[in-house]
């Protein structure tokens, strides 16, 4: 299952949190980081050293992490998080949604994005998702599930927080940070 970390300003990850959540979900990595009110998305990461290197210059700045296990879809960019629903609004999300078709190419979040939460956004405006009895159909229909909403303003809302755990004021939606998969059988 991939993870997510979602980070204030200010706050700095310990280089093991990056290295070891790359390490244990090693299918590609992006992040999302909030700057002068604009939101800015960088990813397709698939070496710890391209990531950290890309990431360095905004590791002070409020960011949504990602480092992903294929579960759906094939190992590209696109399919990388996080992801843009609209201009000013961004997610990333940890687990599998059971409910969306299965696709060869596209991964289900890349699906549940498209097909759910653009839509939702466009009819009924981005407050939906900081809404909390949104947040509770949504838990509901994801069971398992863990997103982090961030839009430009730097307002974050995240869905299953009390699945992740909060670790030097940083969230990470499971453990997988601290722990490397044993190479033995």
């Amino acid at each position: 299952m991939c993870i997510i970390v979602y980070k204030p300003e200010g706050v700095t990850l310990f280089p093991e949190v990056i290295k070891t959540s790359f390490e244990n979900n090693p299918d590609g990595a992006g992040f999302a980081y909030v700057e002068n009110g604009k939101i800015t998305v960088e990813k397709g990461y698939y070496t710890v050293g391209a990531f950290e290197e890309a990431y360095r210059p905004h590791e002070k700045k409020q960011a949504i992490l990602h480092f992903r296990i294929k579960t759906h879809g094939d190992y590209s960019e696109s399919n990388c998080h996080p992801f843009f629903i609209s201009p000013n609004l961004v997610f990333a999300h940890n687990g599998v949604l059971y409910k969306m078709p299965n696709d060869l190419v596209k991964s289900d979040t890349v699906l549940f994005n498209d097909l759910l939460l653009k839509n939702l956004v466009r009819v009924y405006g981005k407050r939906i998702l900081f809404d909390t009895k949104f947040k509770l159909l949504l838990e509901g229909y994801a069971t398992g599930s863990r997103f982090v909403f961030m839009e430009h303003t730097g307002n974050v809302s995240i869905v299953n927080e009390k699945d992740g755990e909060w670790n030097r004021k940083c969230w990470l939606s499971n453990n997988s940070y601290q722990w490397k998969k044993s190479t033995t059988i």
